[in-house]
């Protein structure tokens, strides 16, 4: 993989690669999650979700409406 990446940057000397990003950001953000912050997150998703003139407000804008946290896998 590290090969591929080298060719692909001599040829394309404008295109910025970099591998495995997804799982570098899940990384950094399991080591700077915090229970306070993510408890504070959901009660104001649940809000939102639960309160039918918020989620109205919602949906009346964007059209979406908050997602809880879950693990995956």
């Amino acid at each position: 993989m590290k090969k591929t990446r080298q060719l692909v940057n001599g040829q394309y000397l404008q295109l910025l690669t970099y591998g495995y990003s997804a799982h570098y950001m899940n990384l950094a953000e399991k080591e700077i999650e915090t229970n306070a912050i993510i408890k504070h997150v959901v009660e104001v998703q649940k809000y939102f979700r639960n309160v039918h003139q918020a989620r109205g407000w919602l949906e009346e804008k964007a059209g979406l409406v908050p997602q809880l946290p879950n693990d995956t896998r």
